[in-house]
């Protein structure tokens, strides 16, 4: 695997943490931390990865601040070059979105802007009683080029989105979980054990069960409900019929047993 830069990696017990670390820029989104999420991407894409889920965090105070506007500042000057990070960047936050395992965002201090964008790639989102959260464009003649204005009102609703995204305001832990955006609220010195429990629960499910579930859940928000029941009925059959984990699945349900996954 390439040299991770500015993000540590470390895999313990099938679930991978990987910490933004950049904390003097407040994990701020430069070029070289979406390149090294991209390596972590593949290596949890790779077919026989032993990854079963995947806690994504911030060093220091802060989990992510948003881009580095340094880089964008300078990016804006140059033609076309804001463009290409704004590309690569979707680029980068789509592949974090259809990861194959759950993912988890533990989320402490500072996640603003394009931090927010990132975490709403996500799957769930713990967060810390001292989180501030927000997106802040509308603040400064911006708009939003990570996600923002497409995946918040899929999760907390268009009336909310807009309120979150027009007023520029900040929430506070308990707004953030009243608005949806947050699945559960722990204490600063214990956010990271808190998501790790989280994440221990997916571990010993099956592998080819969390990919597909997750893969009709996110495609079938985005067709009409006919046509997202009958991609559910064709991945049931194809389970039921060709999957090794249904299998052993059944076979553990008849025998009283913990069943033992192999991912397929």
């Amino acid at each position: 695997m390439p040299e991770l830069i500015d993000i540590k990696l470390e895999e313990n017990n099938h679930v991978a943490t990987v910490v933004l670390n950049r904390p003097g820029q407040l994990n701020a989104l430069n070029v070289q931390i979406l390149k090294d999420l991209e390596v972590v991407c593949s290596r949890i894409e790779q077919s026989d990865s032993p990854i079963r889920a995947l806690i994504l965090a911030g060093a220091g105070d802060a989990f992510c601040a948003g881009a580095d506007l340094k880089y964008v500042t300078d990016a804006r000057l140059v033609p076309g070059a804001f463009e290409s990070y704004a590309r690569y960047l979707n680029k980068v936050f789509n592949r974090i979105e259809e990861l194959p395992v759950p993912t988890i965002a533990a989320i402490q201090g500072y996640c603003f802007a394009g931090g927010l964008e990132l975490a709403l790639c996500c799957d769930f989102r713990i967060v810390a009683d001292n989180v501030t959260m927000g997106d802040q464009h509308a603040n400064f003649g911006l708009v939003p080029g990570g996600g923002c204005t497409q995946r918040l009102p899929r999760l907390i609703g268009p009336s909310r989105a807009k309120e979150v995204l027009l007023t520029g305001s900040w929430l506070k832990a308990a707004e953030a979980e009243k608005f949806g955006l947050a699945n559960q609220v722990a204490p600063l010195q214990s956010l990271m054990e808190t998501a790790e429990a989280f994440a221990a629960k997916f571990i010993t499910k099956s592998p080819l069960t969390a990919r597909v579930i997750k893969r009709l859940v996110d495609k079938g928000m985005q067709v009409d409900l006919r046509s997202a029941l009958e991609m559910e009925v064709l991945s049931v059959v194809q389970s039921i019929t060709n999957s090794a984990d249904a299998a052993e699945g059944l076979r553990a349900f008849s025998e009283r047993r913990k069943p033992v996954f192999v991912g397929h």
